[in-house]
C-alpha cells in the first residue's frame, strides 16, 4: 500500500519508519528541507530504540523516501496521515492551524479517492472539521473519508486491529471501502470516554 505521512517529527517519523517496516511503500513529507536532506542522509533527529535501524533498512529497501513535495506525496498515496505540531494555545487548547492547513493542502492535490488519517494531537472533534478543510475547497475529485488515531489511545482490541486490517485491504482491493468503513464500532464518543 502506498501511504504518505505528512510531518517528519518525532510522531511523523515514527509512524512512517514502522508503516515501512511492515511492507507499505511511505513518502514521508516534511516542509523544512534540512530536515528532509539530514534524513536523506541517514541523520535521524530523535532518539527511539530501533528507529535509526529502521529506517535506514527501509531507505535501502526503497520502502521509505522523504521529501518536501506535498502534492507528490499525496497523489502517489492511498492513505494519507497527517502527523504535524498541535502547538497548546495561552487557553490550554490545540491550536489546529497547521493540521488545517493541511488538510487544505490535501484537498488542493487530491487525484482521486483518499483515506485521511489524522496522527496529530488533536481533541475529539477535529475529524469533522478536517474532513470540512479536504471537501471545502469546492473540488469534485475531493472524495475521502477521515479517521483519527489519538496518541493516548493507543490499545487496539484483536477486533479493532482485524477491522483496521479489513479497512486497509478493501482500500489496496478497492473493495467497497465504505461498507468496511462502517463496520468499525468505536465511536468518537467511546474515545473521549477512554481519554477522560
Amino acid at each position: 500500500m502506498k501511504i504518505a505521512v505528512i510531518g517528519s517529527g518525532y510522531v511523523g517519523l515514527v509512524a512512517g519508519a514502522c508503516l515501512a517496516e511492515n511492507g507499505n511503500e511511505v513518502i514521508c513529507v516534511d516542509k523544512d528541507a534540512s530536515k528532509v536532506r539530514a534524513l536523506q542522509r541517514g541523520r535521524i533527529p530523535i532518539y527511539e530504540p530501533g528507529l535509526e535501524e529502521m529506517v535506514r533498512r527501509n531507505r535501502a529497501e526503497k520502502r521509505l523516501t522523504f521529501t518536501t513535495d506535498l502534492p507528490k506525496g499525496i497523489r502517489a498515496s492511498q492513505i494519507v496521515f497527517i502527523a504535524v505540531g498541535t502547538p497548546t494555545g495561552e487557553d490550554g487548547s490545540a491550536d489546529l492551524s497547521h493540521v488545517l492547513e493541511v488538510a487544505r493542502q490535501i484537498g488542493k492535490a487530491m487525484n482521486g479517492y483518499k483515506v485521511i488519517v489524522d496522527k496529530s494531537t488533536v481533541p475529539v472533534g477535529t475529524s469533522e472539521k478536517v474532513r470540512e478543510a479536504v471537501k471545502g475547497l469546492g473540488i469534485e475529485h475531493a472524495s475521502a473519508e477521515v479517521a483519527m488515531v489519538p496518541q493516548n489511545y493507543v490499545k487496539l482490541t484483536g477486533k479493532e486491529a482485524q477491522q483496521m486490517l479489513r479497512l486497509m485491504e478493501a482500500i489496496e482491493e478497492h473493495d467497497d471501502v465504505q461498507h468496511v468503513w462502517s463496520n468499525f464500532d468505536i465511536s468518537e464518543k467511546e474515545i473521549e470516554a477512554s481519554l477522560a
